[in-house]
């Protein structure tokens, strides 16, 4: 004998709501994907293979800046300028591909 359920069955409703949040996750892990993509090339594009590094380990690897420091081998002050000239260099190709 088969077991009914009806619209209002609380398992039902668990496993249409499941559904739901499982192509949401999915929908959000393409969308972190590309994003992770789109921030890798644009750090390509820079020239200098520290700021590379930098900018990859901060925002590909999520590093803390201490983590980094100890990666590389510059100050603090050297490793925050050369974070900043990466920024503007990212700015830079984003302005030219928008134009």
């Amino acid at each position: 004998d088969r077991v009914q359920t009806s619209p209002s069955d609380p398992m039902v409703r668990y496993a249409e709501k499941f559904s739901e949040l499982e192509d949401e996750r999915k929908q959000l892990l393409l969308r972190y994907q590309q994003e992770q993509n789109d921030i890798a090339q644009s750090i390509d594009t820079i020239e200098d293979v520290y700021v590379q590094q930098i900018l990859t380990m901060r925002y590909l690897s999520c590093r803390s800046w201490d983590s980094i420091i100890d990666q590389v081998p510059f100050s603090r002050r050297a490793v925050f300028n050369m974070h900043k000239r990466g920024l503007s260099a990212v700015e830079a190709c984003l302005a030219k591909s928008v134009h």
